[in-house]
């Protein structure tokens, strides 16, 4: 990687004053010290030249461009007083360790790599003290990965914007978390986030290289697009998770960015408690709720257990209030588990060729952990997720077994039955993706923001449900909305909000089976009645902008639910 450095040495001294230290504006610790015939001021019978008080000195700052590789140059150019310096010839630098940049006026040219000292001294005109400066560079040997620590925000970002490009980079180091949308990596000098806007694949303790391109993601650094290779051979050493306190993580609404050198593995114990869908903690000493972004569909934080939680600093969030961090490891302390038993919604037992169905387990005794594996002992007709999620392939009977992952002598199974049609009641769930056996219907617009809720923003947006069979001519058929949301103001459309009609085994509408629903909460069930005959299939769409206290929205659809009616 070549990286585009400018870094700026800042210095101040006086007669008076001797070691004073700075920061450059790169980050990097600056030191400063005068140079003069005395550095001592007597406080008792002092000479006239002991007593008197020198001028204090300007700021010296200099900077340097260029690229740090091995081989490469490196200019510097040197400002007294904010201004740039005449003779640039008239500062002299030097480095450590000695010889690993050739100096030739303000030219340097690299001759090896590692973590280097430069040294930077000017006596302004007219002075007998001299300005010295020094500042660490982190110069890169081609073929070598680059220390993750040599990651940093642009010189004066405020960490509060994303997507601006800091570089192209090659790491090498641990997966040391996994999140539904990537992963972070460690190499011992610092962590960063490897964004891949999917389910992680790799496994804590992976060995990978990754190579591509970091931007700014408000508080944070995180490869946006990237490629990774696992590795073999002797892997870094990670130092043990430092404990993390309320008192700290109170100050992160107002902390600003941290670069990856100063992201460390973290480490806190807290009660699970929930707001809607989401787990959270709260450490003693900060009212604001800790989360964890990203947690795989895998794991399952239950509420009302305690848990010990290792993770990395992710930022404030500022919209909703909450601290973040990516989780790392996790382990509740539950009681020991008895027993477990599978559920379905309304103790269904069959389902469709190419339609879902979610099982859920419960653990006895209650506060027992729930956290099972699934399978399923005939996958020609059935298939089951790692989360309960089961799917029709072939008319036929198979058995789902639920094991637990605490104690693998205790279990659960269930036989379900596919056939070619689903029976009613069906719902369809929209998080992450339309579920099996749903189709998208009409002008289809759709996308996926970070609640994992699908959010319909064009008008026509519809589904369509599964192919299923009933003798009913009246069915319940209830639409719930995740959210309302004002940030696209679309005015009017048609008079209704969602458009329920029915169709035959042929997939065409039938004559007069029609319905409406006209107004919507978030996260409630809204219904209606579709009458009908020979109803096999119903679609679901979004006809118009809802309206609310004068505001308009578009919607959130999560979930649409089928059901006969009982006259």
């Amino acid at each position: 990687m070549k990286n585009k450095l400018v870094f700026s040495l800042l210095a101040m001294a006086s007669l008076a004053l001797a070691g004073c230290s700075g920061t450059s504006a790169a980050g990097s610790t600056s030191t400063s010290t005068s140079v003069a015939e005395s550095t001592s001021v007597s406080t008792s019978t002092s000479t006239s030249t002991s007593t008197s008080t020198a001028p204090v000195l300007a700021e010296l700052s200099i900077s340097y461009t260029g690229d740090a590789v091995v081989g490469e140059d490196i200019t510097f150019i040197a400002m007294y007083d904010k201004s740039p310096i005449a003779d640039q010839a008239s500062v002299t630098y030097s480095c450590s360790p000695a010889g690993y940049i050739a100096f030739t006026g303000n030219v340097g040219t690299i001759v090896a790599g590692g973590e280097i000292t430069v040294s930077a001294s000017y006596t302004p005109e007219g002075s007998a003290t001299a300005v010295t400066t020094s500042v660490v560079v982190s110069v890169k040997v081609p073929g070598q990965a680059d220390p993750i620590s040599s990651i940093e925000f642009p010189a004066g970002s405020a960490g509060t914007g994303r997507g601006t490009v800091v570089g192209d980079y090659d790491v090498k180091g641990l997966v040391t978390a996994v999140t539904s949308k990537g992963y972070m990596i460690d190499d011992g000098t610092g962590a960063i986030f490897v964004f891949t806007n999917s389910e992680c694949t790799y496994e804590l303790n992976d060995y990978l290289e990754v190579k591509g391109e970091v931007q700014t993601y408000y508080q944070v650094l995180q490869f946006t697009t990237s490629a990774a290779t696992k590795l073999t051979g002797e892997k870094p050493t990670l130092a043990a998770a430092t404990p993390l306190t309320g008192t700290e993580t109170a100050k992160w609404e107002t902390a600003g960015y941290k670069n990856p050198k100063d992201n460390r593995l973290l480490s806190f114990t807290g009660e699970c408690k929930k707001d809607g869908t989401y787990s959270y903690f709260n450490l003693e000493g900060d009212t604001k709720q800790m989360r964890f972004s990203g947690i795989p569909s895998n794991v399952n934080l239950v509420e009302g257990i305690t848990y010990s939680l290792t993770g990395y600093y992710n930022g404030f969030n500022s919209s909703f209030k909450y601290n973040s961090m990516y989780m790392s490891t996790f382990k509740g302390s539950f009681a020991t588990l008895t027993g477990l038993e599978i559920s379905t919604e309304g103790d269904v037992t069959s389902l469709g060729i190419g339609t879902d169905l979610a099982l859920s387990v419960t653990a006895t005794p209650e506060n027992a952990n729930p956290a099972v594996t699934w399978a399923s002992d005939d996958e020609s007709v059935l298939t089951v997720s790692e989360t309960g999620v089961v799917t029709g392939v072939a008319v036929g009977t198979a058995t789902v077994t639920a094991t637990s992952t605490e104690n693998t002598a205790i279990k659960d199974t269930i036989e379900l039955t596919v056939n070619e049609a689903s029976s009613l009641p069906i719902s369809g769930v929209f998080e992450k993706a339309v579920p099996s056996g749903w189709t998208n219907i009409g002008k289809y617009a759709i996308e996926y923001y970070s609640s994992g809720d699908a959010k319909a923003n064009s008008i026509g947006f519809g589904v369509q449900s599964p192919k299923f069979i009933t003798t009913a001519t009246s069915l319940n058929v209830s639409v719930e909305i995740s959210s309302l949301n004002p940030k696209t103001n679309v005015s009017g459309g048609d008079d209704h909000v969602f458009t329920v009609k029915g169709l035959d085994s042929t997939g065409a509408e039938i004559s007069g089976a029609v319905a409406y629903i006209d107004s919507v909460d978030a996260n409630t069930e809204s219904s209606t009645t579709l009458t009908g005959t020979g109803i096999a299939y119903v679609a679901v769409s979004m006809t118009g902008w809802y309206t609310k206290d004068g505001t308009s929205y578009n919607l959130g659809l999560h979930a649409v639910n089928i059901a006969e009616t009982v006259l």
